[in-house]
């Protein structure tokens, strides 16, 4: 699977036009589907060995507003733990029955999926785009891909445009523009 970036490069400044470019592009992506400036108060990100609900690793995770948001877990269990409000967006999926939804904080969106007919969301992603945003691991916005490549090592796959770490069922996808990382995002690789 080809990452894609969701974002395009933008200020803090420009955070607000961001989101709703988010939601835009994602609007006109669902509707076309017929089979198939305040700081946060925590943001950091990393990689960690956990359970899933099918036993598998899950590697990477990211924590945002004090939650912990792991790709492949259920949404449900950390929706209400959010102290920041959120706007949701929700449209017929492409790939399963059922609904996906995107939850837009201001510094982050998180894509969720409905696993089976009993409504059970699970993330399915989460972009990262502000410029405040560090991973454990040290990676920030604004870092050049000689610096990304001396922090994480060489990436599992590389694209135009884009460097992806794979770990467990989950990828680290790094949007660069101009050798510099604009953004990132987790996606969840299971089913």
């Amino acid at each position: 699977m080809y990452p894609i970036p969701m974002v395009l490069h933008g200020g803090v400044d420009k955070m607000k036009k961001l989101q709703v470019c988010l939601l835009l592009i994602f609007a006109f992506l669902f509707a076309g589907c017929s089979e198939q400036s305040v700081e946060p108060e925590l943001i950091s990100g990393g990689s960690e060995t956990t359970v899933a609900d099918d036993s598998e690793e899950t590697g990477y995770y990211f924590v945002y507003d004090s939650v912990t948001l792991t790709p492949g877990d259920k949404w449900d269990l950390v929706k209400d733990s959010f102290k920041e409000e959120y706007t949701s967006f929700e449209s017929a999926s492409c790939a399963y029955e059922g609904m996906d939804r995107i939850y837009t904080f201001k510094s982050i969106a998180v894509h969720t999926y409905e696993k089976d007919s009993d409504n059970i969301e699970i993330i399915s992603g989460i972009d990262v785009t502000s410029e405040n945003a560090t991973s454990p691991e040290g990676l920030q916005i604004g870092m050049d891909a000689t610096q990304i490549r001396e922090l994480m090592g060489e990436p599992d796959d590389e694209y135009t445009g884009a460097f992806v770490y794979t770990e467990g069922s989950t990828q680290l996808n790094l949007y660069l523009e101009n050798n510099v990382l604009t953004t990132f995002s987790y996606e969840y690789t299971g089913e």
